[in-house]
């Protein structure tokens, strides 16, 4: 069953003293671009939840953030990170001094603008230390969030999958409503063509029959779209199959798609039929919506 590149999951916890508060949120891209917002001096922690991760998802952009907090105990609680906050300090100090340089007048910084910034308020070495030796500890705390976040993709993923196929079942009406309407353009096209070549006899008295005949040879085959049509039947069975399958196939449907509106465009572009230029546009609208949500999946 399809997955979809869209998904949301949190959760909160407490580890050894510690509380911890995690959230994961992804959408759709064109391959696995995971970002992690959590605590660096949890050792070897984001490289162990980057291949998590990998589990559980094959395409997407996925952001992962985790929040600790200290316990009431007095050596728990969170300090300044020094480093990182006079690393700021000094590149806010440098920002002001050019904006000056150049005229510009900034806004006075505020304590509550720098304070949320990663590594200015950190936990105290206490907490650090129990943290940082059990990392495996809290990947394992963090798995029923994780597990939750892939439900969610999973469960976006049948909606997609129901709607999908519903396009589907709709772009193969409209494909059988165009093959019911080729015998009606052939013999209106017969008619046209006739009277075309019935002027032109008029016209020219001594034409090279086998040149006409070659030509007429070229524009009947030029005017066919029985392929394009047969090609069509063969790309919904295709992306039929592909929605059913147990593996990431967002790659192969877009290129699918892509195989869908070359073919309606070419049909369109043949039909010299209005009602049958019709159908051709609907098939266009169609695939224009299937793309859209196929957008979506993994």
């Amino acid at each position: 069953m399809i997955c979809s590149m869209t998904g949301f999951a949190s959760d909160t916890g407490c580890l050894n003293g510690v509380s911890w508060r995690a959230e994961i949120r992804s959408v759709n891209g064109r391959g696995l671009d995971i970002k992690c917002r959590i605590p660096d001096w949890i050792e070897r922690f984001e490289e162990s939840l980057r291949t998590e991760l990998q589990t559980y998802a094959t395409r997407g952009h996925i952001s992962v953030s985790l929040k600790l907090e200290a316990s009431d105990s007095p050596s728990d609680q969170a300090v300044l990170g020094e480093e990182s906050l006079a690393a700021i300090l000094g590149a806010l100090e440098r920002i002001e001094q050019k904006a000056m340089d150049i005229g510009l007048s900034l806004a006075p910084s505020r304590a509550a603008d720098i304070l949320p910034l990663r590594g200015v308020l950190v936990s105290s070495e206490v907490g650090q230390q129990r943290l940082s030796e059990q990392g495996a500890d809290l990947l394992e705390a963090l798995r029923p969030m994780l597990r939750a976040f892939a439900a969610s993709r999973a469960a976006e993923g049948a909606a997609l999958k129901t709607i999908i196929s519903q396009q589907l079942a709709d772009f193969e009406r409209l494909l059988a409503q165009a093959k019911a309407l080729l015998p009606q353009r052939e013999a209106a096209a017969s008619k046209s063509l006739q009277k075309n070549i019935d002027k032109i006899v008029r016209a020219e008295n001594e034409m090279d029959p086998q040149r006409v005949a070659q030509e007429l040879a070229l524009i009947v085959i030029k005017s066919d779209i029985t392929e394009e049509l047969d090609r069509l039947d063969a790309h919904v069975a295709s992306a039929r199959k592909l929605i059913e399958q147990k593996v990431a196939n967002g790659r192969k449907l877009d290129f699918l798609m892509q195989e869908f509106n070359r073919e309606t465009n070419t049909l369109c572009a043949k039909a010299n039929y209005k009602e049958l230029t019709d159908l051709g546009l609907g098939l266009k609208v169609l695939t224009d919506q299937m793309r859209e949500q196929i957008q979506n999946v993994e």
